[in-house]
């Protein structure tokens, strides 16, 4: 639920595979910037190096997250 109302990657792809407990594989993303993404999600911040920061801002603009990325306007809609 938290995915999917934190990016629209997420919900979109969640909604096209509606499993139970679905195994999503996201290639060329590096856990730790899953892990700093998770808990900007969960916990509204995260500190995240200046040396590594251009590449976490990227990883969030592609999975779409919601204030880390700009959203373009259908997906605000989705809201």
């Amino acid at each position: 639920m938290v995915l999917s109302a934190c990016s629209p990657y997420f919900k979109a792809l969640l909604e096209e595979n509606p499993s139970k407990h679905p195994i999503i594989i996201l290639k060329d993303v590096p856990f730790s910037h899953l892990q700093a993404i998770l808990e900007y999600m969960y916990a509204g911040e995260v500190n995240v190096s200046q040396a590594d920061l251009p590449a976490f801002l990227k990883t969030a603009e592609r999975l779409k997250v919601k204030g880390l990325a700009e959203v373009n306007q259908n997906e605000r809609q989705d809201r």
